[in-house]
């Protein structure tokens, strides 16, 4: 199956024209069999677009989108309200969908992307131009667009990755439903009912019984070797503390404010000094019990309690020796590295405390994931149900 495979949109002022460059190219996309959403302009509602197009495989745009034009060779010529229109629409396209979009033009490329990089809204931290943007020629992709994208792709580890594990995706998602649809088409019912006896967030529960049973009808993903493992492209220290952090935890602005879980971190202290608590509790243990009052009978729902072992920022090992040595000795501790920044963190076993969720949901900085937060709450466990054994000194068996 082509890396590219899938919906596409394709806009350029162009496509009802006969005979142009983008009545052809479109054509031909359309001849392998793709499915299509072609437009003369870029649409003013960006949100009522992205409502239906969540899912793309790429997004052809043409670049001088102005009515009648038929573009030059040379420096680009769209006029600046046009380009805004365009920065804007490719702006939101970024942040609402993951995948390639490809800017086409008669134009000077070369300037094309001069004028995009100075655009701050698509440039990443490091200045350069988010990867998931590539500007063509036209005249270029006149034999096997297709062909000539995915020749692209296979440049971008992230994009070749992603569309990898999208097409297994969608395989296991529609096997999951058409399964559990023919036990019963009303499946939802039976999990919802369950959590509600439960006494547990219903759409949660929901929720991770089809995320878990869609993980595991997953078959082996079939990567880009080449892309990934080939990739020659450059490196820094800083960018791979910055991802093993985004394997390792989710940030509190892309967390449910109404939901607490294992791994939950928080920032007690008002001024930052390193430290950070961690939530050790169970999942079951982060929703109050519904109990009745005394008095006359209605319901009321138990305060959550969590228990959080206290984290403390460690300087960053300088040597591979200096880094060794911060795993020894940890049976009363545990170290994770690059938890909330590029620095490891020590968390305490013994020093612990209790507190009221609700006291502190506006102090989350963030949450570890599994099997990080698993590993730290079984080693926890280990140690409160330790027993003290006397100290045994050589002078044991030392002779008479």
């Amino acid at each position: 199956m082509s890396l590219l495979a899938g919906p596409v949109a394709f806009i350029d002022d162009e496509l009802t024209k006969v005979g142009s460059q983008a009545e052809a190219l479109l054509k031909e996309i359309q001849a392998t069999g793709r499915p299509v959403a072609w437009s003369l302009t870029v649409p003013d509602d960006h949100d009522a677009w992205f409502e239906h197009w969540q899912s793309l495989a790429f997004v052809v745009l043409d670049w001088d989108l102005v009515p009648g034009s038929g573009g030059a060779t040379g420096s680009s010529t769209l006029s600046q309200f046009e380009r805004k229109k365009l920065f804007d629409f490719v702006t939101a396209l970024l942040e609402r969908i993951y995948c390639p979009i490809f800017i086409i033009s008669a134009e000077d490329t070369a300037d094309i992307t001069r004028q995009l990089v100075e655009n701050k809204s698509l440039v990443i931290p490091s200045g350069d131009l988010d990867a998931r943007i590539a500007v063509f020629p036209k005249e270029l992709l006149m034999d096997n667009i297709v062909q000539h994208l995915s020749s692209w792709l296979e440049s971008s580890p992230a994009l070749s990755a992603l569309k990898a594990w999208e097409q297994q995706y969608d395989t296991a998602k529609n096997r999951l439903f058409i399964e559990l649809n023919e036990m019963s088409p009303d499946w939802p019912v039976y999990v919802w009912r369950a959590a509600d006896s439960d006494q547990v967030d219903p759409a949660f529960e929901l929720a991770s019984v089809i995320s878990t049973n869609l993980l595991n009808r997953f078959d082996p993903v079939v990567f880009d070797e080449k892309a990934i493992s080939g990739y020659a492209g450059p490196t820094s220290g800083s960018a791979r503390r910055r991802v093993a952090q985004g394997r390792t935890t989710v940030p509190a602005s892309k967390l449910s404010p109404d939901r607490v879980l294992p791994g939950d971190m928080f920032k007690l202290a008002k001024k930052d000094e390193g430290e950070v608590w961690l939530n050790v509790s169970p999942a079951c243990h982060t929703v109050g019990r519904v109990i009745k009052t005394m008095k006359d009978g209605t319901e009321v729902r138990e305060p959550v309690r969590l228990q959080l072992l206290r984290g403390d920022r460690l300087d960053r090992p300088p040597t591979d020796a200096a880094l060794k040595d911060l795993e020894k000795g940890r049976s009363n501790s545990i170290v994770l590295h690059t938890v909330l920044d590029e620095s490891p963190y020590v968390f305490r076993f013994g020093d612990a405390q209790i507190v009221e969720w609700d006291s502190i949901r506006d102090r989350r900085v963030g949450r570890l994931l599994p099997p990080f937060i698993t590993r730290v709450q079984q080693m926890h466990a280990a140690y409160i149900q330790s027993a003290g054994l006397p100290k045994v000194t050589f002078e044991l068996y030392a002779p008479d």
